[in-house]
């Protein structure tokens, strides 16, 4: 079975025992020893607390203006998370302890979809116990919510892109929920920003190279592009009447958008470098609640992620890789234009593509030695004189 096996076929017998087993893993992960790694509950979570409390008092903002500014989403989730367990360790971090999870449950749902189970198992179990996913989902900020929403999307758009052209209605439902998806990601983190770029950019590359993919589908295209921008158009409106609010992609993009004003590419240049070594050679520098300086991959890792994202290049014409590609682009893009460079926070977008990447290599891998039948009697003969 290639790695492609499966993918939009019927469930496997066990297959539900192992969803079931990587969330029991992605929870135990989360929740053991929560307050104490990381030590005690920190200024920005506090904030966060803050932020419900004006929900408690009868306030519903459509826009927060503490810690200069936030979009409201995590916050309307978080404040139904505390009123459960009240203002302890584990009522300021539930939220983004169950974003946590169901991030591993949509990336397993996507990416059986778009590669088969295979893949789809081993990158589940690589977010489900990756540092990167395990950090935002032990503290209460809202970054841990933006990978579930970002898979479901991608989902459901692939289920508009692959129902059959005849069932027309099907199609536009798939792809009028993946809008609403698209919609609600879009109040969650500003650098979700860049995500509408994934799918534009992408369905322009399939209306060059692949534009029978499109035949049929358009209206509901059009509602999977459309609906989000209405969805957005309140939001967009009331920070143009204040701008004075929305202050966070000032602070942390300023030296890199001034200079680029003025003509100087050397902070531009310099975070891309940086911002190149984040998955294998040094990480974020940002030492709160990372611990700094971590790349993303251990070496073994990092080179299966490089080497997939060779062969994802090489076959640039298959649509579901030219896909992980222009989505890794457009989620890393942010710590592009931001400070600091390699930030998993700004680039957090890109998270579940990036786990997705050394998954697809391996089964590839492992796919091409099956193959050979001259290197499976090789390692049977070298079994046979070992044991």
């Amino acid at each position: 079975m290639s790695s492609q096996g499966s993918a939009t076929g019927g469930w496997l017998k066990w297959e539900w025992v192992w969803v079931a087993g990587l969330a029991i893993v992605a929870l135990l992960m989360r929740v053991i020893l929560l307050g104490r790694a990381p030590p005690g509950v920190r200024f920005d979570e506090l904030v966060n607390v803050k932020m419900a409390d004006h929900i408690y008092a009868g306030e519903w903002p459509i826009y927060f203006q503490e810690a200069w500014g936030h979009e409201p989403l995590y916050h309307y989730f978080h404040a139904v998370g505390m009123s459960l367990l009240g203002k302890t360790v584990l009522g300021v971090r539930l939220t983004s302890i169950l974003f946590g999870i169901l991030g591993v449950l949509a990336a397993y749902l996507l990416f059986r979809r778009l590669f088969g189970w295979r893949v789809a198992l081993i990158a589940a179990a690589l977010l489900a116990t990756s540092f990167w996913s395990l950090m935002y989902s032990r503290i209460g900020l809202r970054h841990i919510s933006l990978p579930p929403w970002i898979c479901l999307t991608a989902y459901l758009y692939w289920r508009g892109l692959e129902t059959p052209t005849e069932k027309r209605a099907r199609t536009i439902l798939w792809l009028g929920l993946g809008g609403l998806c698209q919609g609600l990601l879009l109040y969650t983190y500003f650098a979700i920003r860049a995500v509408p770029l994934i799918f534009g950019a992408f369905t322009f590359y399939l209306l060059l190279v692949h534009p029978d993919k499109l035949r049929g589908r358009w209206w509901g295209l059009l509602l999977f592009f459309v609906l989000p921008v209405l969805m957005i158009t309140p939001m967009v409106l009331y920070l143009r009447q204040h701008p004075e609010l929305e202050q966070r992609l000032g602070q942390v993009g300023a030296e890199i958008l001034s200079g680029l004003r003025q003509g100087n590419l050397i902070p531009l240049l310099k975070s891309i470098l940086a911002t190149l070594k984040m998955f294998s050679i040094e990480g974020d520098p940002e030492w709160l609640y990372n611990i700094s300086g971590r790349p993303v991959f251990a070496p073994l890792t990092a080179i299966l992620f490089y080497g997939s994202l060779l062969v994802a290049l090489w076959r640039w014409r298959q649509p579901k890789r030219a896909f992980l590609l222009l989505w890794l682009g457009a989620g890393i893009a942010p710590t592009l234009f931001s400070w600091p460079p390699g930030s998993l926070g700004h680039s957090i977008a890109a998270q579940p593509a990036v786990y997705c990447l050394p998954a697809l290599l391996l089964v590839d891998a492992l796919d091409w030695a099956r193959e050979r039948v001259w290197l499976r009697r090789a390692a049977q003969a070298l079994a046979a004189v070992t044991l």
